[in-house]
């Protein structure tokens, strides 16, 4: 191509003014990724998103669960602990609300509200259990309880509690609060959460910003991590265990960001050595590594200026670019090595010769990205600029920039290549065409069996990393609290609060009717009709006969156990008002902490259900949502199981769309109908082995790892078009072979080297697509004298 070789000539007069430009950049990319704001947010790496995603992304908008923190106290002085940890992470600005303990102060606010909130609940059965609490020997043996709380070490608020609510009234409301609650717990009446054993207290706090902004994150748990380490110095006998939303951020951000750093250094290490040893010129190591160092670098740069904040999983494809994108420098510096003293002459016809096949391969590579760019999340739309700027810059600059460099180097020398050797080793499988049909029989009869055992892993919480005492405590608070940390219920939303309060109770008679158990809601939450006929209840049973019946029979009482009935005649007659004075549950801050993952402000239900083992959760989520079209199941493992049918879909569609995209491209640069099947068979074989071996290693792939997996398709289809395009042309077959291997061996490694990564997410991408661009070579490889002989061309070693 005249073009490419009057391109050459230009930048070998402008390579010190590209110096300078690599320069910049290096500087500009630095001052970018000082200053990103990254994100750390799980559902950046969802392809797609449907209805069920929809649903579970506003259950954790209304409820706050990815925004919450539980911390587990343990211990003898647990109580007295769980007070002060509740002060500090109240005074905190970070920190939203905090429940499972409240100071004096608010749970006398707590209390009050609760008394006015009661009358709305009064039913029938109710209606008796109080007529019980005003008889004299109930109301002594609450008295004498209390009596003992009092001159105990007792949890604080007792004297309150008893002040305001001498009768005990408020137990109607706990009875109800416990058959609602998925927790099992032993008390919520004096504003803890306790365990039925005694021995473990709950406390929740809720953040005001989005657990997905690591930098945050870490900030906040670096403050509490010191708090911690005060209490635990202060009193050494007592556990404190927290786990939650900020600091699985925290931990996924500390270990990516180390495990990305180690993984790209050895990268750059890596590739750097095996170039060493690959040229005869020392120097191509360099020349090598830098258009694909300089094309991430711009494509970072370009992520962190047009976009308020960068996606980890963006930041992660960094080292792989660099393997992916360094093939095209690769293929020109290989066949420039054998050339002796390069002028501009020969420098410019490798670089116009490879132009053409490097054209196929960046543009097929950056297609797969334009592809993920349109997947729909942040997250991969960011991914796929990324590759698109990475890849389309580092092949501009691989042809006509850094050719212009290697004018004036290289070496005349006739000893042989490692990868001229290797390639030798190998040639008779690229020339022979029965021995290749023979080995690839017996690849795909081992291999194909084992698709069947291919598993894609859809749950989120696998992907996450966590330190060792993290990890500890995230186990050890799921083990004691596992339905606060991972629940399972029924959004109901109307987007009218009082329509949601109806509408638990029909779903509530539904479950009831599909024998599914489930935590009434209903009875908390109740619409304006039932409100006002159990108001009128309260009204009609605090008649005179009954308040004089309640004085007469307290002041009994406290005598027996030696209290003065004095200090409580005030809350004695208020009981009968309660009910006048206005009251909307969703307003009264107060009892937020009370409903907190139950009743958003908003007027959001969350109903509480465990389904029997063998419920199918699919079926029963669509029925549900044929009877109540406001409502939608959620579970975390359900939410696992649909990413995971959702994501083999996906990548079934974009792996067809890979395929045609490829196909029409290569057809465009070719017009070969013949070279392009030529091309993609070897593909095809490739994938389908290396889901074979997957499924026979019994290694799961995620969401990130399949895609990847399927991206390979892109990259490792590179290696046949250079291969056939050998085939095709009087290019040496042994330098071209040398030069497929070397590029494919640098990509391995940019993937392989994350194998060795700490975090589940990098880990599985690492060995999932090492194997498919490994499975992919051999293909190629052995696909060639077939399709070289179908396309009626010998192959020998010149």
């Amino acid at each position: 191509m005249k073009f490419v070789k009057n391109a050459v000539a230009f930048f070998v007069k402008q390579r010190i003014l590209f110096c300078g430009i690599f320069l910049l950049s290096a500087f500009l990319t630095f001052f970018a990724m000082s200053h990103a704001n990254f994100s750390e947010n799980v559902y950046d790496i969802l392809p797609v998103s449907d209805d069920t995603v929809h649903a579970h992304l506003k259950a954790t908008k209304f409820f706050g669960q990815s925004k919450t923190l539980y911390f587990n106290i343990s211990g003898e002085n647990a109580s007295a602990v769980s007070d002060i940890l509740s002060e500090k992470l109240s005074a905190m600005p970070e920190i939203k609300e905090v429940s499972g303990t409240m100071a004096t102060q608010d749970f006398r606010k707590v209390v009050q509200a609760l008394l006015k909130f009661t009358p709305e609940l009064f039913t029938n059965e109710d209606e008796i259990l109080l007529r019980e609490k005003i008889k004299k020997d109930v109301l002594e043996k609450r008295l004498n309880d209390f009596k003992k709380k009092l001159s105990g070490v007792g949890g604080f608020g007792v004297s309150d509690v008893l002040i305001a609510d001498p009768v005990g009234v408020l137990d109607i409301f706990y009875q109800k609060l416990k058959k609602s609650s998925d927790l099992d717990v032993a008390s919520f009446s004096d504003g803890k959460i306790i365990s039925k054993d005694g021995k473990n207290f709950l406390i929740l706090a809720e953040g005001n910003f989005d657990s997905s902004d690591s930098q945050k994150s870490a900030e906040l748990i670096s403050k509490i991590e010191k708090i911690l380490k005060k209490l635990k110095n202060d009193f050494p006998s007592e556990k404190i265990a927290y786990a939650g939303g900020y600091r699985i951020a925290t931990d996924n951000a500390k270990i990516a960001s180390r495990d990305c750093s180690m993984c790209f250094v050895l990268t750059i290490i890596l590739m750097s050595a095996i170039c060493f040893f690959a040229f005869r010129s020392r120097i191509f190591m360099l020349f090598a590594v830098a258009p694909s160092l300089l094309g991430s670098a711009i494509a970072f740069a370009f992520m962190s200026i047009f976009y308020g904040r960068v996606a980890s999983i963006s930041v992660a494809f960094a080292s792989i670019a660099v393997g992916v994108s360094i093939d095209y420098a690769i293929h020109i510096l290989y066949k420039l090595d054998s050339l002796g003293k390069l002028d501009l002459s020969k420098v410019a016809d490798v670089a116009s010769t490879l132009a053409r096949p490097i054209a196929m391969t960046a543009g097929t590579t950056a297609m797969a990205f334009v592809i993920i760019f349109f997947c729909g999340s942040e997250g991969f739309s960011q991914l796929g600029i990324f590759g698109v700027v990475g890849v389309i810059t580092s092949a501009l600059l691989s042809v006509f920039v850094m050719p212009a460099y290697a004018v004036g180097l290289g070496k005349i020398s006739s000893k042989r290549r490692f990868f001229d050797l290797l390639a030798k080793g190998i040639f008779p499988l690229f020339k022979n065409y029965k021995l290749s049909i023979v080995v690839i029989v017996i690849l795909s009869l081992s291999t194909l069996p084992f698709l069947f055992n291919l598993k894609i892993n859809g749950d989120f919480s696998s992907l996450s990393a966590l330190t060792t005492n993290a990890r500890a405590d995230d186990v050890l608070i799921r083990n004691v609290w596992r339905d606060a940390v991972s629940k399972t219920y029924i959004l109901i939303d109307t987007k009218n609060a009082e329509l949601t309060k109806k509408e638990s109770k029909k779903i509530e008679k539904w479950l009831a009717e599909n024998g599914v158990k489930y935590f009434p809601i209903s009875n908390l939450v109740v619409d304006s009709n039932t409100k006002n006929e159990n108001i009128k209840r309260w009204h009609d049973f605090w008649n005179d006969s009954t308040l004089a019946e309640l004085k007469k029979n307290f002041l009994l009482a406290s005598k027996s156990v030696g209290m003065s009935a004095k200090a409580f005649e005030k809350s004695i007659s208020k009981y009968p008002t309660l009910a006048d004075e206005k009251f909307d549950v969703l307003a009264d801050g107060n009892l937020s902490k009370i409903f907190k993952g139950k009743l958003s402000a908003d007027g959001v239900i969350a109903l509480s259900v465990v389904l029997p083992a063998s419920f199918d959760k699919v079926e029963f989520s669509k029925k549900l949502k044929e009877f109540s079209p406001c409502s939608d199941y959620i579970e975390s493992s359900f939410l696992g199981e649909h990413i995971a049918k959702i994501t083999f879909d996906w990548l079934i569609k974009f792996a067809m769309l890979a395929f045609v995209f490829a196909f029409g491209y290569i057809y465009f640069i070719s017009h070969k109908i013949k070279f392009v099947f030529a091309v993609l068979l070897p593909v095809v074989f490739g994938l389908a082995w290396c889901f074979g071996i997957l499924g026979m290693l019994g290694i799961q792939i995620n969401i990130v790892s399949a895609i990847f997996v399927i991206f390979a398709v892109c990259v490792a289809q590179d290696y046949s078009v250079f291969l056939l395009h050998s085939s095709t042309s009087d290019e040496n077959k042994i330098s071209t072979l040398a030069s497929v291997l070397l590029s494919a061996i640098t990509t391995i490694f940019a993937f392989g080297t994350l194998a060795i990564a700490k975090h589940p997410m990098l880990n599985s991408l690492g060995i999932s697509a090492g194997i498919s661009i490994f499975s992919i070579l051999c293909a190629c490889i052995l696909f060639s004298s077939i399709s070289s002989k179908w396309l009626g061309k010998k192959q020998d070693e010149r």
